[in-house]
């Protein structure tokens, strides 16, 4: 896993996919915890880092609950990243460093590497 998020990481972050985008209603997650995940980055922009902790957990749990690959969950926060416009506010690099820390953080909740959600 290690390697997979590692090469996940070193990719350029705003790049392409190779992939489609999939409409968020068929990512196989409720739209609530999507707007929660997009909320969470926007907030982290100004200083509240609390939703930011709490909406990979949500992604997470759906994730297990649902039986849902890992590579699903990636690819949701990755597009509710990319799909959320950066606010003025906040600094390009800023907004990369926050969908690498909750793409890294959402990998090991999953895989029970940071405890259990």
């Amino acid at each position: 896993m290690l390697t997979s998020v590692r090469t996940a990481l070193s990719r350029r972050s705003s790049g392409p996919t190779g992939a489609q985008d999939i409409p968020e209603d068929e990512l196989g997650f409720p739209l609530d915890v999507l707007d929660a995940l997009r909320e969470s980055f926007v907030a982290a922009t100004r200083g509240d880092h609390l939703g930011l902790n709490a909406a990979p957990l949500h992604l997470v749990r759906d994730a297990r609950l649902n039986g849902t690959p890992p590579e699903r969950m990636v690819a949701a926060l990755k597009q509710v990243w990319r799909g959320t416009p950066v606010p003025a506010h906040a600094d390009a690099e800023a907004w990369n460093a926050l969908y690498r820390a909750r793409l890294t953080r959402s990998l090991a909740l999953y895989f029970g590497e940071e405890g259990s959600p």
